[in-house]
């Protein structure tokens, strides 16, 4: 079956969303009934590699992922984040993405946004917390 391109975008998040937790590797990603569910590994525990599964219920429309991608671009691209911190300020965010053209409005939406999302994290079938990301 052939993705679709809201398919792809939730992908390419979740990609981004991830590699702010410095996850080593996605072993299984699935998208359906607006649900994301996947496997993560970490590689760098002193024991065995440590292994979560993860669930978001996606909510957003494309053009709001298609931002958030952008935003988690340029954040990752510019070593922005420590684990799940943005280490500037929501005023400094918005300054730069308004030098890229954006309005202040859908800065401010996206990174509304940004901040509701939680993806739920599951180990041994409990669930024990959420990956988020916050200033």
């Amino acid at each position: 079956m052939q993705q679709s391109k809201y398919d792809k975008l939730v992908f390419e998040f979740a990609t981004l969303f991830l590699a702010i937790y410095k996850v080593d590797e996605i072993k299984f990603i699935k998208f359906e009934n607006n649900k994301l569910f996947g496997q993560i590994i970490w590689n760098d525990s002193d024991e065995d590699n440590e292994e979560v599964y993860f669930k978001w219920e996606v909510q957003l429309k494309t053009s709001q992922i298609i931002n958030l991608i952008d935003l988690l671009k340029y954040i990752v691209d510019h070593n922005l984040y420590y684990s799940d911190i943005i280490k500037i300020t929501e005023g400094e965010l918005i300054e730069k993405f308004k030098n890229k053209g954006w309005k202040q409005i859908m800065i401010i939406d996206t990174l509304e946004n940004l901040f509701n999302i939680e993806f739920e994290r599951y180990e041994n079938n409990e669930n024990v917390g959420s990956f988020f990301v916050h200033l």
